[in-house]
């Protein structure tokens, strides 16, 4: 979804400001004109004014103002090639500190927040609840060591106490956080094995939710490929162990997201209307049964989250388990880019017999996103052209960042997510506790 309130029929007038330094913001229009980028964006239809403008206040800001007939002409300019164009013209350039204020003619003065995505006032917000931090106990990685897979993913495990997580969260204001599994995949080919490693830590999260109420949820590891045993403990978890979701990594040994053996899985969490906290793990070899759901060209070299779930997306996974609640991680991911390719790819790929007709938009709405790792104004604004406020989530990433820079980083972006005209006691916290509540 876009940015701004969806009105049928009603004009869309668009500020930006922009600063640059050394002159960068002129040379970026100059840019943008010269090699006709702003040119193909006066071109969309629907698009009434694209206009650039230097304020007298300001030597190294720069102003963009531009009209649109509608949200549709809108989403048309969103969707497009040349919306990425522009915005690699604005990396190069390093033009920041953005300002984006939207504004609507038809839309009357007492229109409610949740309708217009106007810079929000600074308000205390109360609750955070982060839903993207690792629990690494001793138990899991004395049986990553044993196989001597600490390095599988080619990054370090970071150490971990329960002391230190507290410790974080206190500073950085945190309520909650929900606990998951890190990468790798407990499963060194014995199924038995995996299933024992997962049951632990499990028991161990359930432990601490316990011991500490109201500080931890956690979200039970499963221990795929094995999808009968992942069954069984899915229902221990949820149905003794009182967990509040389950983690899935992107893919489990070339087992991704989406493929048919993990149905009696879906058909279960699905019932059990859950929270699916996805993570990315190793990518598998190029899989071919992956390659017949998914175009190659819709998502190859782009992360291993947008390739799990487009693999969801084109086999209606989200739709046929309406009840099934995803999380997102790392700000979508490469989402943004990846859905219009996918999008003008399924007709194409559709007709020719090579998938199957699906409901994109149907399938994203069942989607939640967490703003764990570089959550910047681009980062915001490209997620919000595939999703609504409502579900967009906190998440740090603790331990595999350092707490300070996690709580510099939490009081930046709720400064930017103001800015961006969200909600931020929303995002950090009430999304999050509506989630885990249904």
């Amino acid at each position: 979804m876009a940015i701004v309130p969806q009105l049928a029929g009603a004009q869309l007038t668009i500020n930006i400001r922009y600063t640059g330094e050394n002159g960068s913001a002129r040379k970026y229009v100059e840019e943008m004109e010269s090699s006709g980028i702003a040119a193909r964006i006066r071109a969309i239809e629907g698009c009434i004014r694209y206009d650039y403008f230097y304020p007298a206040d300001d030597p190294e800001g720069l102003l963009l103002i531009d009209e649109w007939t509608g949200q549709e002409a809108l989403d048309r300019y969103h969707s497009s090639p040349v919306m990425q164009e522009a915005a690699a013209l604005r990396e190069k350039y390093k033009l920041g500190g953005r300002q984006v204020r939207m504004f609507n003619p038809a839309m009357p003065a007492s229109v409610p927040d949740n309708q217009a995505r106007q810079p929000q006032p600074a308000q205390p917000v109360t609750g955070r609840i982060d839903v993207h931090s690792h629990m690494i106990p001793a138990s899991y990685l004395q049986a990553v060591r044993k196989h001597r897979m600490e390095m599988d993913e080619k990054y370090p495990i970071p150490s971990w106490s329960i002391e230190e997580h507290l410790a974080f969260m206190d500073d950085a204001g945190i309520r909650t956080a929900v606990l998951t599994m890190p990468a790798p995949q407990p499963y060194f080919g014995k199924a038995k094995e995996s299933a024992a490693i997962c049951r632990k830590y499990n028991e161990e999260a359930a432990a601490l939710k316990a011991a500490y109420p109201g500080r931890f949820l956690f979200c039970a590891a499963l221990p795929l490929p094995d999808v009968k045993a992942a069954l069984a403990e899915a229902k221990y978890a949820l149905e003794v162990l009182g967990a509040d979701g389950v983690k899935l990594a992107t893919n489990s040994y070339g087992q991704y997201l989406g493929d048919e053996e993990l149905e009696p899985l879906m058909a279960y969490l699905n019932g059990r209307k859950a929270v699916i906290i996805t993570h990315p793990h190793k990518p598998s070899a190029v899989n071919d049964k992956l390659v017949e759901a998914v175009p190659l060209a819709s998502y190859e070299y782009l992360a291993e989250t947008t390739r799990a779930v487009l693999n969801m997306v084109a086999h209606d996974v989200l739709v046929r388990y309406p009840d099934l609640k995803v999380v997102v991680p790392h700000c979508g991911s490469f989402l943004p880019n990846a859905l219009p390719r996918f999008k003008g790819l399924l007709p194409v790929m559709t007709a020719q017999g090579y998938m199957h007709p699906v409901d994109v938009d149907a399938n994203l709405s069942r989607l939640y996103f967490d703003l764990a790792g570089a959550a910047t104004d681009e980062a915001i604004e490209s997620l919000l052209t595939v999703t609504e406020p409502s579900h967009i989530l906190y998440g740090s990433d603790y331990p595999y960042v350092a707490a300070p820079a996690l709580v510099g980083a939490r009081i930046a972006l709720e400064a930017r997510l103001a800015a961006h005209g969200l909600d931020p006691q929303a995002v950090m916290a009430d999304n999050a506790a509506r989630l885990f509540a249904q």
